[in-house]
């Protein structure tokens, strides 16, 4: 009887270990069980993962000397609590990162910092940081301005990985010319060029390691170089971590091209063409409300493959007159719903729907907001039922003397714009491409105040 309960418990004992080999998270619990064992040597490079784990290459970067407990930190929480999570980046990631691949391979940026946007963006093109980056590469808007990714209320190029990443391509490179070394350049990125010259100006070194010891950096920046090797040796090695490799329905920027004439609804088109609205929003992230610009001819935009002629057989379909199309409105002074609704014509229920706006209350001088206008020749007229207004106000108003201004050279129209919180005049003629010296000419401005409501007049270049 003894000799078959021990054949029984070794037999039981024999499965559940068979069981636990073929467990990453039980053999990783079992390991760690193990005294004097380096934990961080066995999940990274160990045998039992195998000999062909991918590590970090980089010219100038030892991954010998990041083998230490923040690495190892990170890889477990990836493993662990943080796992759901990296699941959806690392699915995410499968979308942009052959296309991000290419332009690095083209620019001559190493591979493996095609995976920055793991910890940068999680790899979502539409990602807004509360310091107000945006997109996978986390351009803030000056940053952006300076590589000629252009921002408006319907278009963000910070969304557009087409033309984003070619010039987080070109920011890296630079870096990396100043700072002769990627470790540095990506510390830089994270921080700033700014604040990490002034740093290895105060330390005297430009170790990544001497900066860390000598508390020059930020907290962020302490932890930016450790999280990004964990994230990076996951999605180099997902399945020895025990993640999932799932195909993406769309690949960034394969697809078919159509064509539309002005604003139309992302949503709606999903539906006509039978496909997830997350995947033409994928195909196309540098749309920011999801709707295309109004007011274009012909403008292209990205279906699945295969989906072209579904589109041009029902969208392509819906005549003029039926067709719901969106335009921008700025609150100006004593605006309510109530108001827009009559000059457009439109239910406040419906601008209320499409802004997720609770109450008349919500809305304030200099806030923009979407209209929904019922067909093409509506929405026409509106344009210039606006511009006309727009006319009045300049000619009633405090800026007649430009009636007596010189006519510039190129194709312009004349707005007013108004004043919101954030405003500079820099912001405001980077927009619009005008000079700042203009503005204030314009305005008769004597300083670069801005008041928070006010008006100022603009003339502003146009394509013909």
């Amino acid at each position: 009887m003894k000799i078959t309960r021990k054949i029984f418990f070794y037999i039981t004992f024999l499965i559940v270990l068979l069981f636990a080999m073929s467990c990453d998270s039980f053999d990783l619990y079992i390991r760690s069980g193990l005294e004097g064992v380096n934990l961080y040597e066995l999940e990274v490079f160990g045998e039992s993962l195998g000999g062909d784990v991918k590590v970090i290459q980089l010219q100038g970067f030892d991954i010998e000397d990041f083998k230490n407990e923040r690495v190892s930190y990170y890889i477990k929480r990836y493993q662990g609590n943080w796992r759901p999570w990296m699941q959806k980046i690392l699915d995410r990631s499968h979308i942009y990162l052959p296309y991000v691949k290419k332009v690095f391979a083209e620019k001559g940026v190493p591979e493996d910092l095609a995976y920055l946007p793991l910890i940068e963006s999680d790899f979502n093109p539409q990602a807004i940081s509360h310091a107000g980056a945006a997109g996978l590469w986390q351009f803030m808007p000056r940053t952006g301005a300076i590589y000629d990714l252009r921002v408006n209320y319907w278009v963000d190029d910070r969304f557009d990985p087409e033309r984003a990443t070619p010039a987080a391509a070109e920011h890296l490179l630079r870096l990396n010319k100043n700072f002769k070394s990627w470790v540095i350049s990506l510390i830089a990125y994270n921080a700033g060029g700014g604040r990490i010259s002034k740093a290895i100006r105060k330390v005297g070194s430009n170790n990544f390691w001497d900066l860390v010891e000598a508390d020059a950096l930020p907290r962020e920046t302490d932890e930016y170089i450790p999280k990004y090797i964990a994230a990076v040796i996951i999605a180099k090695n997902p399945e020895h971590f025990g993640f999932k490799v799932n195909k993406p329905n769309v690949i960034f920027p394969q697809g078919d091209i159509v064509y539309i004439d002005d604003a139309a609804d992302l949503n709606l088109i999903s539906k006509l063409i039978e496909v997830p609205a997350s995947d033409i929003k994928a195909l196309n992230p540098h749309l920011s409300r999801h709707v295309t610009p109004p007011g274009m001819v012909r403008y292209p935009l990205r279906v699945p493959e295969g989906k072209k002629d579904l589109f041009y057989e029902t969208f392509g379909k819906i005549p003029a007159n039926e067709r719901v199309t969106f335009r921008r409105h700025e609150i100006k002074m004593n605006e309510t719903l109530s108001h827009l609704g009559s000059f457009y014509k439109v239910p406040v229920s419906a601008i209320k729907d499409i802004n997720k706006i609770k109450s008349d209350k919500v809305i304030q001088v200099g806030d923009l907001i979407m209209i929904p206008i019922q067909g093409l020749d509506n929405a026409k007229q509106v344009d210039m039922a606006q511009y006309e207004e727009e006319q009045n106000r300049i000619r009633e108003g405090r800026f007649v003397h430009f009636a007596s201004l010189v006519e510039p050279d190129y194709a312009y129209k004349d707005i007013m714009y108004h004043v919101r919180s954030g405003d500079t005049l820099w912001i405001i003629a980077r927009k619009y491409n005008v000079d700042i010296s203009e503005i204030k000419a314009w305005n008769e401005m004597k300083n670069s105040v801005l008041s928070i409501g006010s008006e100022i007049f603009l003339r502003i270049p146009i394509e013909e």
